[in-house]
């Protein structure tokens, strides 16, 4: 029987309170005395309602109570107030418009600028799984009118095609500005259960898994810790082969006078020759210590390298540069010492020679298969180990090299100090890989439509930028006397701010908080402004 949502008084007399199951307290009414064939005074009952929870006195009526009672002269409906969570979504529309990126997609994107950051802001928030994006639609506010529900995702992924995906990254670079600055470029890979995205494929998988998987190559600005570009290509071709690409597409989006920051992985001296190809192609680029020419470059200097003069204050390392020949060309080699990694390696080192000392003692006499040692030569009869002695020349060697690297640049005129600054901002894209694979949970791609592939990870993309601001803001413009909350953490605090709505009035439920005012004047957002935007939507 249905409960009316007004308050009526609970009848004064003849009433009686029974609870049911779920505990749900509802009012009966006794409509009838008489006495049963044992000739016992009893009555019969009706429902009429149920009892208000916050007032004993008032009840809920259903028609029962109407019909023996009628309606009441002047009924006051209740009205729910509605929750909705808001701040945290005009939080992100406002990053979006602060950092450009909103300006920057609504020129390309004209038709569909505000689905994909409808969408961005969900990744940046719940992370890459859309299944539940209904759910999510009850209960937050959206930063847009438009956004495709869960069914309609394929279809409007495929509407975001890689020719507008290339004019973005063209207008996004021209907005930042990059032309002027230093790009680094970096890979990671994403794991996907399709078996109808013909470049996923098995090969090197940096996570450990039995997937195939794409690689996601980014281009990188270290000064502004923003992405600006990606690209994807199939697993199983290696990083430091894909490389010719990577510089074709350069030209093709207009990346002008770009110093490449590369690690490690990309030193091949194919890469060299095509940097070399390239006019006024500057790069800076880990030169691997397992390379002997540069290893040898650092023995040949250490003892140099530890002057006083060579001391780099800024970046707490010893630092100088050498010029270094490769295949007939010039380059510039700076060599580096971390002390204090250099102290730690320096330990490291006499630990294990200290545990391979002792492991060998116990082992000397037994056969087995194979001994293995990094700082001791064996002698070996018939796989019985017969003695052993520390490799002297070996352990000098790596003692020298403890907390040494070298990074090897072209046509970069600067002091080992800026060189080595320039490449450690490269770090930040550790970070931003982190905040994809992990915070923003986009390390399995959940798409198996290679028509809807791409426009899935240019959202992805887009959410990764916003992300990345985020990031960039805590790290650098965060008040020294404040601990930064990660970006989680920030969306959470700001989560809390819930928006109501009731009998036509809009507000929030309580005060902003001083470490919700706080994160807001640190994004130099006005926390009053802000709560009336909020009351906007």
């Amino acid at each position: 029987m249905a409960i009316h949502n007004y308050l009526v008084e609970v009848p004064k007399t003849k009433t009686s309170i029974k609870t049911a199951k779920n505990g749900t307290n509802y009012v009966y009414y006794s409509v009838e005395t008489y006495r049963n064939k044992n000739n016992t005074p009893t009555h019969r009952e009706r429902a009429i309602g149920k009892l208000n929870p916050d007032d004993p006195t008032t009840m809920y009526p259903n028609d029962n109570y109407l019909e023996l009672f009628g309606a009441p002269e002047k009924i006051e409906p209740i009205q729910t107030p509605k929750a909705h969570l808001a701040a945290e979504t005009v939080f992100l529309k406002e990053i979006a418009e602060m950092s450009g990126l909103e300006e920057v997609l609504k020129k390309v994107f004209p038709d569909y600028y505000r689905e994909i950051l409808n969408l961005a802001i969900y990744i940046v928030k719940k992370g890459g799984v859309m299944m539940n994006l209904e759910d999510y639609y009850s209960k937050h506010v959206l930063a847009y009118d438009l956004v495709p529900h869960s069914h309609q995702l394929n279809k409007f992924f495929e509407e975001l095609t890689i020719d507008r995906h290339w004019s973005f990254f063209q207008e996004w670079n021209k907005y930042l500005e990059t032309d002027t600055s230093y790009l680094a470029y970096d890979v990671t890979s994403v794991s996907t259960y399709s078996q109808n995205i013909p470049i996923a494929e098995r090969g090197y998988n940096r996570d450990g898994e039995k997937l195939d998987q794409i690689n996601f190559g980014t281009f990188f600005d270290p000064d502004k810790c923003l992405p600006v570009a990606y690209e994807v290509y199939n697993e199983s071709i290696p990083d430091k082969t894909h490389f010719t690409s990577s510089l074709e597409l350069s030209k093709i989006l207009n990346f002008k006078d770009v110093c490449w920051v590369l690690d490690g992985g990309f030193m091949t001296e194919g890469n060299l020759e095509q940097l070399e190809e390239i006019e006024e192609e500057k790069f800076i680029m880990m030169a691997p210590l397992t390379q002997n020419k540069f290893k040898n470059k650092v023995l040949d200097e250490v003892f140099d390298l530890e002057k006083v003069d060579n001391y780099c204050y800024s970046t707490a390392a010893n630092g100088k540069q050498v010029e270094i020949e490769i295949n007939g060309s010039e380059y510039q080699l700076y060599l580096f010492r971390e002390p204090m990694r250099a102290a730690e390696e320096k330990q490291t080192i006499y630990q294990r020679i200290k545990q391979e000392d002792e492991t060998l003692a116990k082992q000397k006499g037994i056969k087995k298969k194979s001994f293995s040692s990094k700082y001791h030569n064996l002698e070996q009869v018939k796989g019985e180990l017969k003695d052993y002695q520390k490799n002297n020349e070996k352990i000098e060697e790596n003692l020298e090299l403890a907390g040494t690297f070298a990074i090897l640049t072209k046509g970069m005129d600067k002091h080992p100090d800026q060189i080595l600054a320039i490449y450690r901002r490269r770090n930040e894209i550790e970070g931003f890989f982190n905040g994809m694979k992990n915070t923003l949970d986009t390390d399995r791609l959940r798409i198996h439509l290679i028509s809807a592939m791409d426009g899935k990870m240019f959202v992805t993309f887009i959410a990764l930028i916003i992300h990345s601001y985020l990031l960039n803001h805590e790290r650098s413009d965060m008040p020294s006397d404040r601990n930064a909350p990660t970006v989680k953490a920030l969306l959470l605090e700001l989560e809390k701010i819930t928006l109501y709505k009731y009998q036509g009035r809009k507000g929030v439920m309580a005060p902003l908080t001083k470490k919700q005012r706080d994160i807001l004047e640190d994004y130099g957002i006005n926390p009053d402004e802000f709560i009336e935007k909020v009351c906007e939507f």
